[in-house]
């Protein structure tokens, strides 16, 4: 992971900034998110009823019914296609998990993606847990306020999103406008729900992203969309190259580097009247936490944080200031640096815009060098074993040699070199363990943002500082324009 901080500018134009992260382990969100996810819209809505949410009251209304969010939790009502047209709703681990493989030194191997199919009524629910779901039994979805688009709710990473056949088509053509090198497919899969307004119910179909030239999929049978890391992904999405600007409302585009980062950050401290001479990161966060509705109308004016609004064939940027420091100004003026691994920044493409302009659904992958850190650290254990009993010898050595110290890949890596009994056998074993960068180039997913209270990229990037960002900014990004 690169640190690009304030002390580590780059020069204009180069496109290299703030480092990107990670993601940690498969967690559900916290806080309000969170609950959203993991218990549906209407559990939220009591619970801002008993807090005395304004959000909850009565006067928050959308087509007569009352909503957290302009987009809505809804169910698959029917499948609108025949059955055997393939699946309906997959989904990925945020993590590698471990499989057994007893053909090789480990024993083990790493299924990098992780992928599941998910029954559209929740019938898989009942077979796993031997509990039936409540009523209405339809998969959880993300259904944009028009009904024209729908995301799987999920804490997992969607590997498709249902649209209309117009937005399909417009978002095709916006991106093949801007020299995409990503076109949309339908996959013959269609769904019908309920529109959020309760007007009808309309039929989406099943899309999936591929490379417009020689569409090819990886060995996961999903596609290879050549690029894992957050940044490569969105630019490709945009059309490619490595210059990119950063779009402001009013105002002509500048290059994404940390001079255009800290300029932003500063000037939207100054209009909230917060006091010179701290740095950037402690400035800008102490406006955030001291002055919401000042830097809420800024940052409104500038089309940035929960106002950013870009296009298909653009994409979001969050980022963090003061990354390598850990500090979260925006949430307490003495803050403790954060345990968690903190993000440098998230980018993010827009790959389709519902019917009504209110939601996005935007193309995603993230760094996947750890991606294999959970089922390595789940190996350990099993290698100790093996090597013990390997090593074990009556009467002298029965509990076996002692166990090579070091960190825990360490650990893993001079294990692996015992037991395959070369230290280039090991080597490689490590390497097919940790490694899958074709693999990782086709662990993209799909999300939804909208423009309710809570949806946007902005607020659920942040997620009320719980999340890997600290004094987070949130950016509209395209490619640079040719001269």
């Amino acid at each position: 992971m690169h640190d690009h901080d304030h002390d580590h500018a780059k020069a204009a134009g180069t496109g290299a900034v703030r480092g990107p992260g990670r993601r940690p382990a498969a967690t559900a969100p916290g806080g309000l998110l969170g609950l959203h996810r993991d218990a549906g819209n209407a559990a939220v809505v009591q619970m801002l009823r008993e807090a005395g949410h304004p959000y909850a009251g009565g006067t928050h209304r959308h087509g007569g019914q009352i909503h957290v969010q302009r987009y809505a939790s809804g169910q698959v009502k029917s499948l609108a296609s025949e059955q055997g047209v393939g699946p309906y709703f997959e989904s990925q681990s945020p993590q590698g998990t471990l499989v057994p493989d007893p053909e090789q030194v480990s024993k083990h191997s790493v299924d990098h993606l992780g992928a599941r199919t998910h029954d559209p009524f929740q019938q898989d629910v009942a077979e796993e847990t031997g509990v039936e779901p409540d009523p209405p039994l339809g998969l959880p979805l993300r259904v944009a306020g028009d009904g024209s688009l729908a995301v799987h709710d999920t804490a997992r990473e969607p590997k498709e999103f249902y649209a209309t056949p117009g937005v399909i088509e417009a978002s095709n053509a916006s991106l093949e406008g801007v020299g995409s090198n990503y076109t949309l497919a339908s996959r013959g899969a269609q769904i019908s729900v309920e529109k959020p307004s309760g007007d009808g119910s309309v039929v989406l179909k099943r899309v999936q992203p591929q490379t417009r030239e020689n569409p090819k999929n990886a060995e996961s049978g999903f596609a290879n969309l050549l690029k894992s890391e957050c940044i490569d992904v969105a630019r490709e999405l945009m059309g490619g190259g490595r210059q990119t600007d950063v779009v402001l409302t009013g105002r002509d585009a500048m290059p994404w580097e940390d001079k255009t980062v800290d300029s932003v950050a500063d000037g939207l401290a100054d209009r909230a009247g917060a006091p010179q001479g701290a740095p950037t990161p402690e400035r800008y966060g102490g406006a955030l936490r001291e002055h919401p509705e000042e830097m809420d109308t800024a940052a409104a004016d500038l089309g940035v944080n929960k106002a950013a609004a870009p296009a298909v064939g653009e994409g979001y940027a969050t980022v963090s200031l003061g990354q390598s420091a850990k500090l979260d100004f925006a949430q307490s003026a003495t803050p403790e640096a954060k345990p968690q691994d903190i993000w440098g920044f998230h980018f993010a493409g827009v790959a389709a815009l519902s019917a009504n302009g209110e939601d996005r659904v935007t193309l995603e992958n993230y760094t996947r060098t750890a991606n294999s850190g959970d089922a390595l650290q789940e190996l350990l254990p099993k290698l100790v074993e093996e090597f013990k009993t390997k090593t074990a010898f009556p009467l002298l050595r029965p509990k076996g040699k002692p166990v090579p110290g070091g960190s825990e890949m360490d650990q893993v890596n001079k294990l692996l070199k015992e037991l395959a009994g070369s230290a280039q056998r090991g080597t490689e074993e490590f390497r097919r363990l940790s490694e899958a960068k074709n693999e990782w180039n086709s662990k993209w997913f799909f999300r939804m943002y909208g423009s309710g209270a809570g949806q946007s990229f902005h607020e659920q990037q942040y997620d009320s500082g719980q999340g890997d960002f600290v004094n987070a900014l949130t950016l509209r990004v395209r490619k640079r324009p040719q001269a």
